[in-house]
């Protein structure tokens, strides 16, 4: 009787730090990288043809632009997967977040931010601790394609 109470106990302590929120309201991500001889225009350019790409269509993406200030600010949605009491993965629902690029001549920067779940059934929901690793693992990659591909943006001029 006394192991099967400490065998309970055990498996709520376990279950009960897994299931902890991750604490999102501070997160974000900002990456800046250098192009050296590239002007602001061009590298605006390079981010919109990178932001239809990447998100498939600019159109549904792009909230604001302003090209002579250097700035676009989207929404990207990632699918988010669950994995309860360390079973396997299921559906729970998109992650959902704000990305700002900055253009300036020969620098650009992308910050996610505002970053929270939108469940299936279409409101808000809670993000654990043990599920957030993957999608932010995600997020990051995609700040670094940004990155990526702003560099290989290059055009040439005698193809």
């Amino acid at each position: 009787m006394k192991k099967g109470l400490i065998f309970c106990l055990f498996i709520c302590c376990a279950c009960g730090a897994s299931l902890r929120p991750a604490n999102l309201h501070d997160f974000e991500i900002q990456r800046v990288s250098e192009y050296p001889g590239v002007e602001k225009g061009e590298l605006f350019e390079r981010a919109k043809v990178w932001i239809a790409e990447e998100f498939v269509s600019a159109d549904h993406v792009i909230e604001y632009e302003n090209k002579k200030e250097g700035t676009i600010v989207g929404k990207g949605t990632l699918k988010h997967y669950s994995a309860p009491m360390g079973g396997p993965k299921v559906f729970v629902g998109y992650i959902k977040y704000t990305f700002i690029i900055n253009t300036k001549p020969e620098k650009a920067r992308i910050i996610v931010k505002d970053v929270h779940l939108v469940t299936k059934s279409g409101g808000r929901g809670t993000i654990y601790e043990k599920d957030w690793l993957n999608s932010k693992n995600e997020i990051e990659a995609i700040c670094n394609r940004f990155i990526a591909a702003l560099q290989d943006g290059a055009t040439q001029d005698d193809w």
